[in-house]
């Protein structure tokens, strides 16, 4: 028995009707994609349309991602740098007045009242670098090394200073395989872990204390 081929002509009105939906079906389908790619300024919008593609998407967006995190990075550090050292400028001034200070009250110039006020002066300048060495910025102390949640200078009732940081550097990446320190310890900024000098600024006269017209030849 011969089996013809089937005539065009003699394909039921449903199925050409079916078919010829399906044709306009994928022909909107690739004109909405082609809006989409037009408005989005984007090929592709799964993996699986290009691998390849997607493959390499992926590892620049992660490179972008990185960038954009060191570029935060910077910036942070930049802050933190920057306020450090205005209050590392703080100190600076104030060690500077201190000194001033000192060479006022030096010898009988100074009356007792005055001596006491530049000591009640000398003792506001201590605080005001207590202060600045204790400086917190955005949760963080400035200057107590990798400590950053512990206050890192204690004024105690003696008149001592004790340091609770360490010497340890903190660094953020700002660029690729690139670490950058932002802060500066108390022992590096102060010497906090140095040992304590002093000197007797207060001799007494001997009998043989020269005077001052033995050391003129008068």
């Amino acid at each position: 028995m011969t089996i013809s081929p089937i005539l065009p002509g003699r394909l039921p009105n449903t199925l050409s009707g079916n078919l010829l939906l399906q044709n306009i079906q994928r022909a909107n389908a690739a004109l909405l994609k082609l809006q989409t790619q037009v408005a989005t300024n984007q090929k592709f919008f799964l993996p699986s349309e290009s691998p390849a593609a997607a493959l390499r998407s992926i590892a620049l967006q992660s490179t972008i991602e990185r960038k954009e995190q060191m570029q935060a990075n910077i910036a942070t550090t930049r802050s933190l740098l920057a306020v450090s050292e205005t209050n590392l400028t703080v100190v600076s001034d104030a060690l500077n007045q201190a000194k001033t200070l000192v060479l006022a009250g030096l010898g009988d110039l100074a009356t007792s009242e005055e001596k006491q006020a530049l000591a009640t002066e000398a003792a506001t300048l201590l605080q005001s670098v207590l202060d600045a060495a204790n400086t917190k910025y955005q949760g963080r102390y400035l200057f107590s090394g990798s400590q950053t949640r512990t206050e890192p200078f204690e004024l105690r009732g003696d008149g001592s200073i004790v340091y609770h940081g360490d010497e340890q550097q903190l660094s953020s990446y700002v660029d690729f395989d690139f670490l950058l320190g932002n802060n500066v310890d108390g022992a590096t900024a102060f010497g906090a872990l140095a040992k304590p000098s002093s000197t007797d600024v207060d001799p007494a006269l001997t009998l043989e204390t020269k005077s001052p017209s033995m050391l003129h030849g008068e």
